[in-house]
């Protein structure tokens, strides 16, 4: 992330240097105090000083127009929805302005008002759900505010399939459900753990695609049952089976995580929708059925 700032001029005194970004910008004192120094918010300000303020806080819930990432394919697009390949490496939503690594901003520069517009007081806008950033595949927005709401309020029940594929360490040899249970670890919960008993419950189904026994590497099909943060990554590697790639979990280095959203299914209006996004050629240069 960069740290720009943007040098600004008081025209007159103020008492603080949060006086004059609450004067001078759309910006809560809420904002203010948990993204910046609270010393140097205290700091006086005099008429014709210069001060840098930081571009992300001016720039607080805006979408970078730059970005400069990697093309990505639009895999569907109707008046309810826009559907994405998205890569690894890209957030799905921006963590601040000056990210210009992330879905949304290439939304912008594909002109896609629609989406942008949707949910437009949160950053978000009109991302229906999350792929971690090391994660690729189908990403699904919303294009109104109607379809947005209607979805959110019944994702899981209105989603039918949501089925990834992962490139896991050893061979794999526990197919079937699996059931866990979370809980937020590490610094801002940076991490998922396993324990046993939470309110996140995690399943999911598993199922042997293939084995690379020269790599000992398989590739595994998941099926989410539920929807809990890094459950995949989190259960595969308490199975034993970290995902390559996936550091956070005990996976082995390489050059990205070794997840991929492949299939959601999801039924709106009496409409069944079945969305894939192909293998990335990483995937399938590991292994010889597919």
């Amino acid at each position: 992330m960069s740290s720009k700032t943007i040098a600004c001029c008081s025209l007159v005194d103020e008492e603080s240097i949060e006086t004059f970004l609450l004067r001078n910008f759309p910006i809560s004192a809420a904002k203010i105090k948990k993204s910046s120094d609270k010393k140097k918010l205290l700091k006086k300000v005099f008429v014709n000083s210069e001060l840098d303020i930081p571009i992300d806080l001016i720039n607080i819930g805006k979408i970078n127009p730059e970005f400069t990432g990697s093309e990505m394919e639009i895999i569907f697009e109707n008046d309810d929805f826009l559907v994405l390949n998205k890569l690894p490496g890209i957030h799905s939503v921006p963590l601040e302005y000056s990210d210009t690594l992330n879905c949304l901003s290439f939304l912008i520069q594909k002109e896609k008002w629609s989406v942008l517009n949707t949910n437009k007081d949160k950053m978000e806008r009109g991302l229906l759900h999350r792929l971690d950033l090391g994660t690729s595949g189908i990403l699904i927005f919303a294009k109104n505010d109607t379809v947005y709401t209607d979805i959110r309020k019944n994702f899981h029940t209105l989603t039918k399939e949501k089925n990834y594929f992962a490139v896991v360490e050893n061979r794999f040899s526990q197919n079937g459900i699996h059931t866990h249970y979370l809980q937020p670890h590490l610094t801002r919960g940076k991490k998922m753990k396993i324990v046993a008993k939470s309110e996140l419950k995690a399943v999911m189904e598993a199922t042997l695609i293939d084995y690379n026994e020269a790599e000992n590497l398989s590739l595994v099909k998941l099926k989410l049952v539920t929807g809990v943060r890094h459950q995949l990554r989190a259960q595969l590697s308490t199975l034993l089976h970290p995902i390559l790639g996936d550091e956070l979990y005990g996976g082995k280095p390489r050059d990205r995580i070794y997840l991929h959203a492949f299939e959601y299914s999801l039924c709106y209006q009496q409409n069944l929708f079945n969305w894939t996004a192909p293998l990335p050629p990483a995937f399938k240069n590991l292994f010889k059925k597919i």
